[in-house]
């Protein structure tokens, strides 16, 4: 009788903050809890809010190699950041005097 054995991939995610963004070249680094800072593209963002992204935030990230160091991949907002996002977006709207419809 053979068993049926799975393989299992565990991710590691790391948490860091955002040290360095260039929003207009679609690119940042993150500061992991080390020290250590990671390159990120504006496509390891998950939930297309890269332009939303501002240095400071608290993220979540899968830490990976690169032949030029250190990378991000799979980078989110921690929970709870992506509301005060939203309500940054609503008040500077409303300041500026425009509205959403």
């Amino acid at each position: 009788m053979r068993l049926g054995l799975s393989r299992v991939e565990v991710t590691v995610m790391a948490t860091g903050t955002i040290a360095r963004l260039l929003i207009d070249k679609g690119f940042g680094f993150i500061r992991d809890e080390g020290g250590v800072e990671h390159f990120f593209h504006r496509s390891a963002v998950r939930d297309s809010v890269f332009e939303l992204l501002r240095e400071g935030q608290r993220v979540d990230f899968q830490p990976e190699e690169s032949t030029k160091g250190p990378r991000a991949g799979n980078v989110r907002l921690l929970e709870g950041q992506f509301s005060r996002l939203i309500k940054t977006a609503s008040d500077a709207s409303y300041s500026s005097g425009t509205t959403r419809r």
